[in-house]
């Protein structure tokens, strides 16, 4: 039996009423400009954001998913284009619904142009251009008597780098520095593989970039405690005192830290993480951060 409303079925009346809903929902959302052209000029030029290289050079970046683009934008990062490809976006309010834009226009693009410009084997149909920024770092240790502060050097690998930011930020890190060897450029903290594996705490996170000796220089200047990590170090991770200003510092898994973090004394104490396995001689530089991060903040209870 079917129930009737003024001769009209419920069913009916329903699908009349999305109908209706959809049509206005389109009027909202109706982009800006059209890109349906892998070869567009612009979108080739965007394609280039994806290498390094070409972020350092123009100070800008990609951000694929909706998540990472709110936390960006709730972080002030200056948008400056926004892309969106309808029948890849799940939901069904539109991209203005969904971020602040402001007066930023939305580009509609066909899948095989978002495909273009993401690293993403499953995009989620939106694309944004952001400005970079990062943290002075003078002033990332300035007024914190108590931090505590992440020191990453010589990670390689985007996903790592991303995930120490994620950890650092839910330990209540004051920040995060990215340090690079001596004599090269500064590390690239907008890759979209870090930006992904952070869940965006690359935007909310206080970071910076800095070579080896000026990190240190900088740490025994503003009197903050080393916590260096090294498998040949005798002191355990948990036989210290995290409760004071500190930097714990994370090299990379196969050659770990140089001898210049490792020299006891002057503010630097190396610790290490016991091996128990037999067949394994370091962790994931991610975990092993995690590790001490979480021991500073039970002591700091």
């Amino acid at each position: 039996m079917r129930i009737r409303v003024q001769g009209i079925k419920w069913e009916k009346r329903i699908g009349w009423l999305v109908a209706q809903y959809r049509t206005l929902n389109y009027h909202i959302s109706m982009p800006d400009m059209l890109i349906t052209s892998p070869n567009n000029p612009r979108i080739k030029a965007l394609a280039k954001l994806l290498q390094s290289r070409q972020r350092r050079k123009s100070g800008m970046f990609l951000v694929e998913r909706d998540r990472e683009i709110s936390r960006a934008l709730a972080s002030g990062f200056e948008l400056k284009e926004f892309y969106w490809c309808p029948r890849l976006w799940p939901a069904e309010w539109s991209p203005r619904e969904a971020f602040d834009l402001g007066d930023i226009p939305v580009i509609e693009v066909a899948d095989s142009v978002l495909a273009k410009m993401t690293v993403s084997q499953n995009p989620q149909g939106v694309l944004a251009v952001f400005e970079q920024r990062t943290a002075d770092a003078g002033q990332l240790f300035a007024n914190t008597a108590d931090g505590l502060w992440l020191v990453t050097v010589g990670i390689e690998k985007p996903g790592n780098l991303g995930a120490m930011a994620r950890t650092a930020e839910s330990a209540g890190c004051a920040g995060m520095l990215v340090c690079t060897p001596d004599g090269t450029s500064d590390a690239d903290l907008f890759n979209p593989n870090a930006i992904r594996a952070s869940t965006g705490a690359v935007f909310s996170l206080p970071m910076a970039s800095m070579n080896e000796s000026d990190a240190i220089a900088m740490l025994r200047q503003n009197a903050v405690q080393i916590i260096a990590t090294s498998d040949r170090a005798q002191t355990a991770w948990a036989k210290v005192d995290y409760t004071k200003a500190t930097a714990i510092v994370i090299g990379p898994e196969d050659t770990g830290l140089s001898e210049m973090w490792l020299q006891a004394g002057d503010g630097i104490l190396p610790v290490s993480i016991p091996m128990r396995g037999e067949n394994c001689d370091s962790l994931n530089a991610s975990v092993a951060a995690g590790i001490l991060l979480y021991e500073a903040v039970r002591q700091r209870q």
